[in-house]
This record gives C-alpha cells, structure tokens and sequence, in this order.
C-alpha cells in the first residue's frame, strides 16, 4: 500500500512539473507572439551606420560646403593653409637634396685628397732610399679607392635586394 501510495506522489510531483514547464514555455511563446506582432506592426528600430574615410588636407566636399556656410572664407583658408604646406614639403625635400649633395662631394673631395697624399709619400719615400715603404705606401694608394668602391657597390646591392 505504501508504494502505492509513493507512487501516486509521484505521479502528482511530475504532473505540477509539466504544468510549470508549460507555463514557462507558454510565457516564452507569448513573448515570441509579442515580437513578431511588433514586427508586423513595423515597431522594430533599423539602423544604418554609414562610415566614410577621407584623407588629405580639405574634407570631402559636402563638408567643405557646409564648413564654409558656418565660417565664411573657410575654402580659401584652408586652400592657402594646404599650399604653404605644399611649399614648405617641397623645401625641406630641396634642402635634402642639396645637403646630401654637399656630402657626396665632401667625401669623394677628402678621399681624393687621402689618396693624392698616399702616392706623394709613396714618391718621396722610394726617392729618400726608403723603397719598401714607399712601395707600400704606392700600393696602399692605389687600393684605398679600389677597396672603397667594392665596398660601396656591396652596400648599394644590397640596399636594392627586395625583401
């Protein structure tokens, strides 16, 4: 009888169970019920991002108009602002230039020097009776450019290796 009894408790604990279950599934249904008839009643928010990228020293036209109506003389601001900036990239690239001009010069000039003072020692040398240093110091003169230039066409290859 007493497991009679248990199962019938058991029974009646699955059934309130089942009836909370369908209780929360039917409150979810509504829910669903409620969002589709928002939809259809066109209640539901869209919203479009719109994302512009723009680079250079004047926006985009429309803005360019815009600012213009809120500051008047904004254009030619900004076009004289633009130019002075064109102007002043050009100088510095023109100095550039020139500088590394000047330094090219500077050390072929220098260089030329060194090896003109190697082969005049090297004369004097072997006309003071000092032959071997004087050969030493000839041959020296002779390879000091020769080594220089291997030297520099190594590096530039290597600059112009892509990578």
């Amino acid at each position: 009888m007493a497991s009679r009894l248990q199962r019938q408790k058991q029974k009646e604990r699955e059934k309130e169970e089942l009836n909370s279950l369908n209780l929360s599934q039917t409150a979810e249904i509504k829910q669903v019920k409620q969002r589709l008839s928002n939809i259809e009643a066109g209640l539901v928010k869209i919203q479009q991002t719109k994302l512009t990228l723009h680079s250079g020293p004047l926006p985009p036209p429309e803005q360019t108009e815009a600012y213009e109506r809120m500051h008047p003389g904004f254009i030619d601001r900004s076009l004289k602002m633009a130019e002075r900036e064109q102007e002043l990239q050009h100088r510095h690239i023109k100095r550039g230039q020139v500088f590394e001009f000047i330094d090219k010069i500077t050390i072929k000039s220098i260089g030329g020097v060194i090896v003109l003072a190697l082969v005049g020692f090297g004369i004097y040398f072997v006309f003071d009776g000092k032959e071997k240093t004087g050969l030493f110091t000839l041959i020296t003169g002779a390879l000091v450019p020769i080594i220089a230039a291997v030297l520099k066409i190594g590096m530039s290859s290597e600059r112009k290796k892509p990578q």
